[in-house]
């Protein structure tokens, strides 16, 4: 298995305890541009990796924006489930950071607005080499609903986003995929006791247990 080097990816240790955070994004009427919010969030998924005495556990959940809800109520979802310590991944390609900066709040989303300042003590960035073997969700276009020179106020008509519950379910692969990529980094010149591969393998006898319950 070939080592994907990148600084935040590689040099930063393996932490037993982590979360991944995916999002899908969609692209706004041009009007908006100047504004921070240029490309919001409207699905967020979460992965974590919680150690134990006997081993590790696994938590997949996600959200979806539904009637007309705007992106603030998914970083007030993510704030909620966020934990405050444990490393934090993230794929290269979801730009979390600068995502996550229009659409947070300093006093509503303190957590969340942590992980927008992290200068890389809590946060790996997993490169977009290491993920290309993993179908990925791109963001999509939003159809302009004002006129050129208006000034545009945000509206996400929930007919024009994808079908929710299966972005939740994409979203929650990749998730999964983008934790299992890192592991994989740090297990492949370890030895047989290293946390990522005993993290590896409880991951692989929670999807045998599933497919034969």
């Amino acid at each position: 298995m070939s080592t994907i080097t990148n600084d935040s990816f590689a040099a930063l240790p393996f932490t037993r305890a982590a979360t991944v955070i995916t999002l899908r994004t969609i692209s706004v009427c041009p009007g908006l541009t100047f504004q921070p919010l240029g490309s919001p969030p409207i699905r967020v998924g979460l992965f974590s990796v919680v150690p134990h005495a006997d081993g590790y556990a696994f938590h997949a959940q996600a959200h979806a924006l539904r009637d007309d809800a705007l992106p603030d109520t998914l970083v007030t979802w993510l704030e909620e489930r966020l934990p405050a310590t444990g490393g934090v991944l993230t794929r290269e390609r979801d730009h979390l950071r600068h995502t996550l900066r229009g659409a947070s709040d300093a006093v509503r989303h303190p957590r969340v607005t942590s992980l927008v300042r992290d200068d890389a003590e809590r946060v790996r960035v997993v490169p977009h080499a290491a993920m290309r073997h993993v179908a990925g969700l791109p963001a999509l276009g939003m159809p302009c609903l004002c006129r050129s020179g208006e000034d545009c106020m945000l509206q996400l008509p929930a007919f024009f986003l994808p079908d929710p519950d299966k972005t939740e379910a994409g979203l929650i692969r990749v998730a999964q995929a983008t934790w299992k990529r890192w592991a994989e980094q740090h297990a492949a010149w370890a030895g047989h006791d290293h946390p990522a591969r005993a993290a590896l393998r409880a991951l692989a006898d929670r999807a045998s247990s599933n497919v034969n319950a």
